[in-house]
């Protein structure tokens, strides 16, 4: 939608909210009211989303280091919270990078990391056969809870949907063309392998370790093992190095759309600009920390932030705005209408659904 709108307008349209300002204020008058509010909702949304995901990197990292160091040092005296602490520290110089060229090479060593993780995670599945003693016993659920769908598709779309990143990298593409090229632009080439890896560790993992399955694989691991402590210590490393590209969205929406303008930006104040960015980004980065104190359980923060953000992003708000182009445009089909009706009510329910679950979850965890 972006992409097209954008070539329709004979401009680049840098930000999907200004997107859908646009599709709004130029559709019929019955949905133009909507121009004003759509993109505060839209970038409330990426926010949340991409500072979500910074939380889960937080637990996750901090997680997985302090059972490496508990087999290496077992009397370090040291907690999970310690390290997520200490990884927040980190996080605060590490993301005062402001550009997302410079963020590439980071996201290069992540990658690297990613794979070579995987391939000892697959070591682990396949190691002593892919059988669990629950699986060969029959314990394994092979249909879930009904209940459980709106968690389920909340960590499906937290894995699958990095929305904010895919829009920045885009934008920030010298040939912009490559990105959605078909059948083999990044665009396309980037989801399928997404989907092949999330389908391959969910699926054999499953299948092996069945309903003791814990929120990361990576936990599942067995944790007196050289090797086993090593996959941790470079999965912490490929979400180390993942947490900045996430962070870049944030607090790219929040300081330019609703943060820089209001401060003096000439050049004789470009110092004291400077200072207030550094403060923001740092107390980001601590919010971050604070958010995943709250909710301690990896498993409920994922299903969370991916059931409160992403039905939006992802279904509801496409849904409306192809349904307002082709009410523009008068190319509004029966089918199309009742399929992006469809993507609006859907995404309106589980929006509603899985977030009420979510925070149960949380509260019940609490307790």
């Amino acid at each position: 939608i972006k992409y097209n709108y954008s070539k329709k307008m004979r401009y680049h349209v840098v930000q999907f909210a200004d997107v859908c300002e646009l599709v709004m204020a130029n559709g019929p008058p019955s949905l133009s009211w909507m121009a004003k509010p759509i993109p505060i909702i839209v970038d409330f949304f990426i926010f949340c989303n991409h500072l979500g995901i910074c939380c889960v990197y937080i637990s996750f990292i901090g997680g997985n280091i302090n059972q490496a160091c508990h087999y290496f040092f077992p009397d370090n005296g040291l907690k999970e919270i310690h390290w997520e602490i200490i990884v927040t520290i980190i996080m605060i110089f590490l993301n005062q990078i402001r550009n997302l060229h410079f963020l590439s090479p980071i996201s290069t060593i992540g990658n690297v990391l990613l794979i070579i993780g995987l391939g000892l995670v697959f070591y682990y599945i396949f190691k002593d056969g892919i059988d669990h003693p629950i699986v060969r016993e029959g314990q394994t659920e092979l249909i879930g809870n009904f209940f459980d769908i709106p968690k389920y598709m909340g960590t499906f779309l937290f894995a699958a949907l990095g929305f904010g990143v895919l829009l920045a990298v885009e934008d920030e593409m010298k040939t912009p063309a490559a990105y959605r090229k078909n059948p083999f632009g990044i665009l396309n080439m980037g989801f399928a392998s997404i989907t092949i890896i999330y389908l391959s560790v969910g699926v054999l993992g499953y299948w092996k370790y069945g309903q003791e399955t814990l929120g990361s694989i990576t936990l599942n691991i067995p944790e007196h093992d050289n090797i086993a402590v090593i996959v941790r210590l470079i999965f912490a490393g490929v979400i180390l190095f993942s947490y900045p590209i996430h962070f870049y969205v944030s607090i790219y929406i929040l300081w330019t759309n609703y943060i820089r303008w209001r401060f003096d930006t000439s050049d004789s104040q470009k110092n004291k600009l400077n200072v207030y960015q550094i403060i923001i980004r740092a107390v980001l980065v601590i919010i971050s920390f604070l958010i995943t104190i709250l909710v301690t359980e990896l498993s409920f923060l994922i299903s969370l932030v991916g059931s409160f953000c992403l039905p939006i992003l992802g279904f509801l708000v496409p849904g409306l705005l192809d349904l307002t182009i082709n009410m523009t445009d008068k190319t509004s089909t029966p089918l199309n209408v009742f399929r992006n009706i469809f993507l609006i009510v859907f995404g309106f329910v589980f929006f509603v659904l899985g977030t009420y679950m979510g925070i149960e979850q949380v509260l019940k965890d609490k307790k």
